[in-house]
């Protein structure tokens, strides 16, 4: 059984405002503060990347959410290894011997947060993985638990 035990948010706000200046037309200003900022046109300059510490069988697993453009990287890693959503390459993950485990959506289109890679389903898994017990068809959940 995964527990969620405590929840991390990292907000990541150094980004660059433009704004009038005489001459260029332009500022160049550097945002850099933990509290969510909007730029004057109402859009949030910020993005925000999630780890939570989640207790398992297994031991203690860190699940990470972070954001890139229109998609979210989504993954957790257990003490002997991790399972991830479909941007990772869990074959070139086999070349350094590392268990990993690939799961595709079964509630939506993506998987958008640890929740979702959880409920899903192991599309492929490496041979370390496989080797600890992790099967294509098993939750996300339960591979985890094995690594």
């Amino acid at each position: 059984m995964i527990i969620m035990m405590k929840q991390i948010f990292i907000i990541s706000a150094l980004t660059t405002v433009a704004s009038g200046d005489e001459g260029t037309g332009r500022e160049e200003k550097e945002v850099s503060d933990l509290h969510p900022q909007a730029a004057g046109d109402g859009s949030v300059l910020e993005e925000t990347i999630i780890m939570e510490e989640l207790e398992y069988g297994g031991g203690v697993a860190k699940g990470y959410v972070i954001p890139i453009g229109p998609a979210k990287i989504v993954f957790a890693v257990g003490v002997k290894g991790m399972v991830g959503c479909g941007a990772f390459d869990v074959l070139a993950l086999e070349r350094f011997g590392y268990p990993a485990a690939r799961v595709k959506p079964t509630e939506s289109g993506s998987i958008e947060s640890l929740e979702d890679l959880f409920k899903g389903e192991v599309k492929d898994a490496n041979g370390p993985a496989a080797a600890l017990g992790v099967e294509v068809g098993m939750r996300g959940r339960d591979a985890l638990e094995l690594l």
